[in-house]
């Protein structure tokens, strides 16, 4: 089926308010969230508020079920529906219907403990920026989680992880910064996980930090770039590792850290973590704190590997010892994304 075209322009003070084209668009965005059905995409943008982000709203819970052959598509824009633009919101936005994408959404706030987005149900959020500057999360991905792909995360808080992750989460290509730990991950029972090509950065404590690791999960942490942090990875929780390879970290790089894979669990890590092809540099106390885990193929770094990160480039140099060396390992990433 063809996909039906809606539109929302909060500030929009005329036409029949019924969402059919851009003359007679939904007025809120509160109004929009509630009337679009399977089948629909929202063409959203604030030029009927001057640019401005929308702050005079509230926070809204996205319910509506849609499926896999009539998704709900909610796509920001600026000027023109479809050019890449963003659309600017000043509020929480809680996705619990499945099958919906969120594209080109920019959602900045500043509350309490609040989660400025929360993906669920196997939505997806696609090139997304999301920026908390209050005392909560960025990100809370749940339950049956959802796919997060190009989007950027940042927090300003110095306690809370900047992304929460529980369950079945798909994460592609984003970049996080914190001031304290980039991403706590959480897979639980039952759960596949992926976490591949992220750029975190700048933390008083951890990039990554695993959690409830048990038989049934499967969670791949590959080709990512951490940098800036006391621990790159922590282990801080495996429960019950007997049956299922549940773990791998390979290929990432991590760099400028105090301990770039530490274990910070009581008792002895299981064997089933597979730790391989990652690439370390600047490592100030411990490289890795695993025992007798096999370590394979690990790529000591002699110099700083990127272009120039100081300026938000990611991109790994030519230089040996340094970004040349992270080519020969296998995934290393070798550009970053960002918004």
């Amino acid at each position: 089926m063809a996909i039906i075209e809606k539109y929302c322009l909060p500030g929009l003070t005329t036409g029949n308010n019924d969402g059919t084209t851009e003359e007679h668009a939904w007025q809120t965005f509160a109004l929009a969230v509630s009337s679009l059905v399977a089948g629909e995409r929202m063409n959203v943008s604030n030029k009927e508020n001057g640019g401005a982000r929308i702050i005079g709203e509230s926070n809204q819970t996205f319910s509506t079920d849609a499926t896999g052959t009539a998704p709900i598509h909610i796509r920001g824009y600026t000027d023109d529906e479809g050019d890449e633009g963003f659309f600017l919101w000043g509020h929480t936005l809680d996705i619990t219907g499945h099958y919906v994408i969120l594209e080109q959404f920019d959602i900045e706030i500043a509350q309490g403990f609040d989660i400025a987005l929360i993906i669920k149900s196997g939505s997806t959020a696609y090139r997304c920026k999301l920026k908390n500057t209050g005392a909560g999360n960025c990100l809370a991905v749940n339950s049956d989680g959802g796919n997060l792909i190009q989007c950027s995360f940042m927090t300003t808080q110095a306690t809370n992880a900047c992304c929460d992750i529980r369950g079945r989460v798909i994460m592609y290509g984003c970049r996080i910064e914190s001031n304290a730990i980039g991403m706590t991950l959480d897979p639980g029972f039952q759960a596949s996980s992926a976490h591949r090509n992220l750029i975190i950065g700048s933390g008083s404590s951890t990039g990554i930090v695993i959690g409830s690791l048990r038989n049934t999960s499967i969670l791949p942490i590959t080709s990512n770039t951490i940098y800036n942090f006391v621990n790159g990875i922590t282990i801080a929780e495996m429960i019950e590792l007997a049956d299922f390879a549940p773990g791998q970290i390979i290929g990432n790089l991590i760099y400028n850290c105090s301990n770039a894979i530490a274990n910070d669990e009581s008792g002895t890590v299981d064997t089933t973590m597979f730790l391989a092809l990652n690439a370390t540099g600047a490592i100030s106390s411990t490289v890795y704190d695993f025992g007798d885990q096999p370590i394979l193929d690990p790529v000591t770094l002699t110099g700083d590997p990127f272009t120039n990160s100081s300026s938000d480039d990611f991109t790994l140099n030519d230089i040996s010892g340094a970004g040349a060396s992270c080519r020969s390992s296998f995934g290393s990433p070798a550009y970053a994304w960002s918004l």
